[in-house]
């Protein structure tokens, strides 16, 4: 019978192994991305691919205060701007707290 030690080892050089073959994966995709961009893939063609960064253009909401808020999608309404953020998620705010939309 192994002991609480043993077993604890064998479980952190798995966790160790398991980590070093995401790094490998990552860096794989992160080489293919590169390679794709290169090619001027477009993001259609990078969204079907995998690439994490294969996102549509957004667009930049600045508030009067400062911040600022990255848009996949914008509908300026008369007393709001409706806005989808970057989880695909519909929200809202009001246009006088609205600075520029770039």
């Amino acid at each position: 019978m192994r002991s609480n030690e043993e077993r604890l080892k064998a479980t952190l050089d798995d966790i160790k192994k398991a980590d070093t073959a995401i790094t490998r994966a990552r860096t794989t995709v992160a080489n293919a991305g590169q390679k794709l961009k290169e090619l001027k893939a477009t993001l259609a063609e990078l969204a079907a691919s995998g690439i994490a960064d294969a996102k549509p253009a957004a667009k930049m909401i600045v508030k009067k205060d400062g911040t600022q808020i990255r848009a996949l999608a914008i509908i300026n309404l008369e007393d709001e701007v409706r806005y989808k953020d970057e989880d695909g998620q519909w929200q809202s705010i009001a246009k006088s707290d609205v600075d520029k939309i770039q």
